[in-house]
């Protein structure tokens, strides 16, 4: 075999030539392959801006042809609120000489509508190297940023119900103890005045009816009672969510002729507010079978894994339809959701045979 470098003809470096252009074509009929069938526009500016190519991708995004688009300035198409922030990202792109990413702004489309776009792009040099322009990649991101800005909107609403909730139970805690120092003490002193005038009171007529005022006295102050502990149970606060339930179950059994049914693990630690938060949800659960449910029995556990706290309720009602549990007008259901995601857990509410209906609570310890 001759060697390449004595080869007398050339053959050989012409099959290499040849080769090579072959090669050349298949690269770059790969590379125009991967580009024309991108999901994301490519694109190549000259150093003011000028589109010199557009892959075909932009008519799909856009629907402008992208024979009106070459030659034209990049920020034609750029809504005027975001042009200066793409002037400096491509001011940056010519100092540095570097590659620069993740600028956010809006195109327009040939409809009207603004489509928001995140652009990277790296310059190109010429023969003095000097940048000569960019080649950049733009991916639309607007489904991306409406679902990010949905999900940000229900947490700033979520947040707000949060601190609207935690308003109401400061007020709450105010009402009730207005209620319990000032009408409570009051109603107490007219009582043991009315004590003291009956002992001095000798027609019998008359003491019969003081008794029946103090009597009044006595229930109205029974009704403050009652009142200002559905605003703010004491025992919640002085001996905790464990007591605070038992005690609910007993008054809501007597006032609803309702057994519930109470499987409590001890020694649960949950903050004040989280134990509140609890106590609530149990509460609405408890308002929604009364007057919905038609049931009678209801089962009550609070339990707890090594990472969560398991809030599960049940009754023997009519159960619950999927209409009923999706629907807009259901403030109970809504209100019980909106407090457990408020402790970061989660809420579910269904159907299980043998019961009407069941909650169930699962809320981080770490929360």
């Amino acid at each position: 075999m001759v060697p390449e470098t004595e080869d007398p003809t050339g053959s050989l470096f012409i099959d290499r030539l040849i080769r090579n252009a072959k090669e050349m074509r298949a690269n770059e009929d790969m590379f125009r392959l991967l580009i024309e069938h991108s999901h994301d526009i490519i694109y190549s500016i000259t150093s003011d801006g000028m589109f010199t190519y557009v892959s075909p991708v932009w008519t799909q995004q856009l629907g402008h042809p992208v024979s009106e688009v070459i030659g034209k300035s990049f920020l034609n198409f750029v809504h005027p609120d975001d042009v200066p922030a793409c002037l400096v990202w491509l001011q940056k792109i010519i100092e540095s000489g570097q590659r620069q990413e993740g600028i956010e702004y809006r195109v327009k489309h040939l409809n009207g509508e603004w489509v928001m776009h995140t652009s990277s792009a790296v310059p190109f040099f010429d023969k003095t190297n000097t940048v000569a322009g960019y080649y950049g990649i733009a991916s639309d991101i607007t489904e991306r940023k409406r679902v990010l800005e949905e999900k940000t909107a229900v947490e700033q609403l979520r947040q707000l119900a949060k601190y609207t909730e935690k308003a109401r139970e400061d007020e709450r805690i105010s009402i009730s103890r207005d209620l319990h120092d000032d009408l409570g003490q009051a109603l107490t002193a007219i009582k043991i005045h009315l004590g003291l005038i009956k002992q001095k009171v000798p027609d019998e007529e008359a003491v019969l009816k003081i008794n029946k005022v103090t009597d009044m006295v006595g229930e109205a102050i029974k009704a403050v009672k009652r009142i200002t502990t559905g605003l703010r149970p004491e025992i919640l606060d002085e001996l905790g969510l464990e007591a605070a339930i038992l005690w609910y179950a007993k008054e809501f059994e007597k006032r609803n002729n309702v057994e519930i049914v109470l499987g409590i693990f001890t020694g649960i630690t949950i903050p004040v507010e989280n134990s509140l938060s609890i106590f609530r949800i149990i509460q609405e659960s408890l308002t929604n079978i009364s007057r919905h449910a038609g049931a009678t029995k209801v089962y009550i556990s609070l339990s707890k894994t090594s990472e969560s706290v398991i809030l599960r309720i049940s009754d023997n009602g009519i159960g619950i339809t999927e209409t009923q549990k999706e629907s807009k007008n259901s403030f109970g259901i809504i209100s019980m959701r909106e407090r457990a995601a408020s402790l970061g857990g989660s809420f579910d509410i269904y159907g299980e045979e043998g019961y009407g209906t069941v909650l169930k609570i699962i809320i981080p310890l770490n929360q």
